[in-house]
């Protein structure tokens, strides 16, 4: 996540499904919601933020869905 905010990409997506694991690390997929947002911009720092929360909230969900 943090190599595509680098980028200027917003992901806009972030949840569990959208996060393949690899011997390399972790890959998002599925970038149809993503977006190009200038650096520094008010609405870059407030998507940016905003997709950190949802991973921390992806990484913790404790509901059981999607297991094997």
């Amino acid at each position: 996540l943090k190599r595509l905010h680098s980028k200027g990409v917003i992901y806009r997506d972030v949840n569990k499904y959208n996060i393949l694991i690899i011997t390399e690390g972790p890959k998002f997929i599925n970038l149809e919601h993503a977006t190009v947002c200038v650096s520094g911009a008010d609405n870059y720092n407030n998507s940016k933020v905003k997709d950190i929360k949802d991973l921390k909230r992806a990484l913790v969900n404790k509901s059981g869905l999607g297991q094997p």
